[in-house]
């Protein structure tokens, strides 16, 4: 359950399926509304109501990885209750009834998506396929390849400093410039385990706990050498800040 710990809301998939589940339980909540339902109807209503709610705080605040059990338990009470009224929403008479049960429907895939991302492992295609989206914010969803490609091509024009395409990192052209570099390196250690695209050789593979020289903190995707040596670029929110 190790996924919980690194996802937060501002991730642009996460950030999108709470908003599609959120919309689902309005649709459920309205539809309700119009059928006057009652009884175990309203009971799941609002307990899928209070499990959206958790969610949310709990990826905003990026505290889910306290509750973890918790959290998976509830989400799969509320497959259960839902996957119970569907069936019962579809068959009913009442305006509104079918409306209610497309909300379910929306809500019940997205609880699924949860599961799959909260539950996946570091090292689990889900979990390292995630967080190759820039997380920078839940405006603009930019895919890391292309946020890289901004970085490396603003650092170039105002920095002065000569990068290429094959070679994100600086080329010092003099011993000063050397120096100034090996003074502004700091160490962080890595959080979570992280397996390098193939599509992209500019990436470094790294284990939870190395520790690894960061050459250049600017943007989401930092410059960063291992300890034999190899430089590369790293994802900055699976280090410590």
């Amino acid at each position: 359950m190790a996924g919980f710990t690194s996802f937060s809301l501002t991730n642009p998939i996460v950030l999108t399926v709470s908003i599609l589940a959120a919309i689902g339980w309005f649709i459920l909540f309205v539809g309700g509304c119009v059928a006057a339902f009652h009884g175990i109807t309203w009971w799941i209503i609002i307990y899928n109501l209070f499990v959206v709610v958790l969610v949310f705080i709990g990826t905003g605040l990026s505290t889910l990885a306290n509750y973890t059990n918790m959290i998976m338990i509830l989400l799969t009470i509320s497959i259960v209750y839902l996957t119970y009224l569907i069936p019962i929403l579809l068959s009913a008479e009442p305006v509104g009834a079918r409306a209610a049960s497309g909300g379910a429907v929306i809500l019940i895939i997205c609880e699924f998506i949860w599961i799959f991302l909260f539950g996946s492992s570091e090292e689990s295609w889900v979990h390292q396929t995630t967080h190759r989206y820039n997380d920078a914010g839940p405006i603009i969803a930019t895919p890391a390849i292309i946020q890289r490609q901004l970085n490396r091509t603003g650092a170039a024009g105002t920095s002065g400093a000569a990068k290429t395409r094959n070679s994100p990192l600086p080329q010092f052209t003099t011993e000063k410039d050397l120096a100034e570099s090996s003074a502004n390196v700091t160490q962080a250690t890595a959080l979570h385990n992280y397996q390098a695209s193939p599509d992209d050789p500019n990436e470094l593979s790294f284990e939870k706990n190395e520790v690894l020289d960061i050459l250049d903190r600017k943007g989401n995707w930092w410059q960063a050498r291992k300890q034999d040596g190899t430089t590369g670029i790293v994802p900055s929110n699976y280090f410590e800040s």
